[in-house]
């Protein structure tokens, strides 16, 4: 929430009633202004959209380390990766064959130590 001490600026703005009433049954709930209630939410999506970045950045460090290939398929698994437009590989043709080879060792590994 907003600190007493930072700066803090009136902004004007229009939302449909339904989304009024939704963060004034939201706010009563959390038992805060609906000013603290709004804040609490733009806050709360902007952190979403930093993390969203992090996990891309570091999924770009990621591909580029030998065990790259296989943080980005744990990743894309958990569907934590942004989702690319239909026709457009998310990897590269080298981040794919990375990928395929480290899944193969693994498999090799794993029969192995059977």
């Amino acid at each position: 929430m907003v600190r007493k001490s930072q700066e803090l600026r009136p902004v004007m703005t229009r939302i449909p009633e339904g989304l009024r009433r939704r963060l004034e049954r939201e706010a009563k709930q959390n038992r805060c202004s609906m000013n603290a209630e709004i804040v609490a939410r733009l806050e709360a999506s902007f952190q979403r959209e930093d993390e969203k970045e992090m996990i891309k950045r570091a999924t770009q460090e990621a591909v580029k380390s030998s065990a790259g290939a296989a943080v980005v398929m744990t990743l894309s698994e958990l569907h934590l990766l942004p989702q690319q437009p239909p026709g457009k590989p998310q990897l590269s043709d080298e981040e794919q064959t990375r990928l395929s080879a480290d899944k193969d060792e693994k498999s090799n590994k794993k029969e192995k130590s059977k």
